[in-house]
């Protein structure tokens, strides 16, 4: 039997910031009732565009309407107009980045349908309808066609965190605020609004994976807004992120709760495990009623308490304001990023309670049994995150790095060349497929033990320097 619940809940927004600073659309104001049926898409409705993992299914109007009068002038020169197909490919994009950001696999389970309504102005309400068939909730979103990138990507990543932490939910709970607007950050810092919010072309183009974004040259570092930002404004306070005031959002405060919201986020990622931990904060979120107790147990392998990580991000925080971000990674941080990058998380499906377990794997354990489009878009992944670490190392740990990459393109190559040389025989595809990627784990092996033994040798390096320091006769003193 189907049951369907009903909670429609309209996200509005308005222009808090100046002409460069755009608005929070992912936190409340937010007013909740309830319907007992859908009412979005009603009617007849032209036939859906579906993006490429299927979680989006866009409709909407493919022809190009003239722009409203109310968007005329500079401040909308940077906003978009949508069509079904580039709504399906940025909310792909946007959904790629954030996982990508948490190291996190897709596993998605509640769909999003999305209609595109006609722009009338720039503070046009998004309204989203959630709703549960058989145990699995479903979203509609209906947002205008012409709408600044930056609400859109706040937007989604709002509906995609709210996706994830009700997967198990019987009723619907809003996602942490200053993760959403951490994440939003970042996403936009790493990727950049106009690569993932595509304008609209007189001849859509629709699978553009997120991973065929290259850039020439190293990129700002992901804090860069943010550091500008808190050399004349200071920082907000751990509980004021995780437990935030209605005036924490609004006004000037505003930018400073977003910058310290990312930071937060960057700062926890770059724990020992900080991304398995995110992704266990987002399963069990919905569980607790305290958002510190969900926050705490999710990190308790850092924190046994609540004032231990104040002070944790008291220190981070003011390290973070004379932090010269141009520099690069030392030696032995650039190996233990790389060594990072080349693990993957995955749900532990072994796991014998109800609570879903995740477990860190290295990529060629992964890719060894190759099924082609989900291994393929990993290992993509993966050398971008390469390329973006490329940049920002010593010329010895970027040849390394260029060794990986270069292993890992050879091998989609051949793997291309191979299905499509034996398209007619998937047998013989499927045993060279499995030569290819066993010979490629090989190399990767030998590669991870050539960047063991470098960071062995820089860490002893680093050893043997501290001991010349402090073995050193103290210089005399002045009498």
């Amino acid at each position: 039997m189907r049951t369907l619940v009903q909670l429609i809940f309209t996200l509005v927004t308005t222009h808090l910031f100046a002409q460069n600073a755009a608005q929070l659309t992912s936190q409340n104001p937010m007013s909740l009732t309830s319907s007992p049926t859908p009412n979005l898409f009603q009617g007849q409705l032209p036939p859906p565009v579906r993006s490429s993992s299927g979680q989006f299914v866009v409709y909407g109007d493919q022809q190009i309407r003239p722009l409203p009068p109310a968007f005329a002038g500079p401040a909308f020169e940077n906003w978009v107009r949508l069509t079904p197909s580039t709504t399906a490919i940025a909310c792909e994009r946007v959904k790629q980045a954030m996982l990508w950001q948490l190291g996190a696999p897709d596993q998605w389970s509640g769909k999003f349908y999305v209609m595109l309504r006609s722009a009338v102005s720039p503070d046009q309400v998004i309204q989203i309808v959630s709703g549960k068939i058989a145990d699995k909730w479903y979203y509609q979103i209906e947002m205008p066609e012409v709408i600044d990138p930056d609400r859109f990507v706040r937007t989604t990543v709002h509906v995609l965190l709210l996706e994830w932490i009700n997967r198990k939910t019987q009723e619907q709970v809003y996602p942490p605020t200053w993760l959403v607007e951490g994440l939003s950050e970042l996403i936009i810092a790493d990727s950049g609004l106009e690569k993932l919010v595509p304008a609209m072309a007189m001849t859509p183009q629709f699978d553009l994976p997120i991973t065929s974004i290259t850039r020439q040259g190293p990129k700002p570092h992901l804090l860069a807004k943010a550091h500008a930002f808190f050399s004349t404004n200071r920082v907000f306070s751990l509980a004021e992120l995780i437990t935030p005031q209605p005036t924490n959002l609004i006004g000037s405060d505003a930018l400073a709760f977003r910058h310290s919201s990312q930071l937060l986020v960057y700062e926890l990622l770059q724990l020992r495990g900080g991304s398995v931990a995110l992704c266990a904060y987002l399963d069990r979120f919905a569980f607790y009623r305290d958002p510190v107790e969900a926050l705490l147990a999710a990190l308790n392998q850092y924190f046994t308490s609540f004032k231990e990580m104040e002070q944790w991000w008291l220190l981070k925080t003011s390290a973070f304001q004379f932090r010269d971000l141009a520099a690069r990674y030392n030696t032995p941080d650039a190996l233990e990023k790389l060594r990072q990058i080349m693990l993957v998380q995955v749900l532990d499906d072994q796991a014998t309670n109800s609570t879903p377990q995740w477990r860190i794997v290295s990529l060629q354990s992964l890719i060894i049994n190759w099924t082609n489009q989900p291994q393929e878009e990993l290992v993509k992944l993966k050398l971008a995150q390469l390329e973006g670490l490329r940049w920002r190392v010593t010329p010895e740990v970027g040849s390394l790095i260029q060794q990986y990459q270069e292993t890992l393109r050879s091998m989609l190559t051949r793997i291309q060349k191979e299905a499509q040389a034996n398209q007619r025989n998937p047998t013989a595809a499927k045993i060279a497929i499995s030569r290819i990627v066993r010979a490629t784990a090989r190399e990767l092996d030998n590669l991870d033990e050539k960047r063991a033994r470098m960071a062995n040798t820089a860490a002893s390096n680093v050893e043997k320097g501290a001991t010349n320091q402090t073995t050193q006769p103290a210089l005399p003193t002045r009498q």
